[in-house]
Parts: C-alpha cells; sequence; structure tokens
C-alpha cells in the first residue's frame, strides 16, 4: 500500500489552531496466488500475507464501526464493539479517520476481466 497524509494546520480568530489532516490511500490490488503460479519466491508468498492480512484488517474496523452498540442485559447501558484499529499499521495510520468526525470518500477501480 502507499500512504499520503497531508496536515493542514490553520490559526483562527483568538489564536485558536485549527488542524486537519486528508489521507490519500492506494491499497495494493490483486492480491490473488493462484494467478502468479509456482514461480513465486518466498519473499513474494510474505508480501501478498502482508497485504491481504492488512485489507481483512482494514475490513473488520470498518464492520466493527458499522454494527450498532449492543445493550448490557445487566443494566442495559450501550456496550460499543471492539474495533481492532492496532491489528494492522495501515489502520492505524487511517485510525481518526475511520472513526469521529471526518468525511470519507472511496474511488474504486473495478476490472472484470477473468484473469484478476
Amino acid at each position: 500500500h502507499s500512504v499520503l497524509t497531508l496536515t493542514i494546520e490553520r490559526r483562527g480568530p483568538g489564536a485558536a489552531l485549527r488542524k486537519s489532516r486528508i489521507h490519500l490511500v492506494d491499497l495494493a490490488g490483486n492480491e490473488r496466488w493462484d494467478t502468479f503460479g509456482p514461480e513465486m519466491d518466498r519473499s513474494h508468498t510474505k508480501e501478498l500475507t502482508a497485504i491481504n492480512r492488512s485489507l481483512h484488517v482494514l475490513g473488520s474496523c470498518v464492520q466493527a464501526l458499522t454494527q450498532p452498540p449492543a445493550v448490557s442485559k445487566k443494566d442495559g447501558r450501550q456496550i460499543m464493539p471492539h474495533v481492532p484499529y492496532r491489528d494492522s499499521a495501515l489502520t492505524m495510520i487511517l485510525r481518526d479517520s475511520l472513526s469521529g468526525n471526518s468525511f470519507i470518500t472511496m474511488l474504486c477501480t473495478v476490472c472484470s476481466c477473468s484473469l484478476y
């Protein structure tokens, strides 16, 4: 993956500092094992494993954030689901963008070719 983070700071009235971050993320594509055949070496296998793992963790974080909070049977309080940000470097970087007060735009390039 590649991540470019832009941090923008602005002094407002009363010397208040406003900070914004823009994360531009290029997620690696085509992590299928069967497209590379038997000539795949050990370093390439490790790279594919790491890419697939970080994409899985990103999906797990998004899934946990979209789940409604559970209600405790004991006292009726809301129990927020665990979000596994710490399981991947990618989700640690994107933590502030995935939760809280942020806007997210996703652009996808999809290929329906039978090779992928």
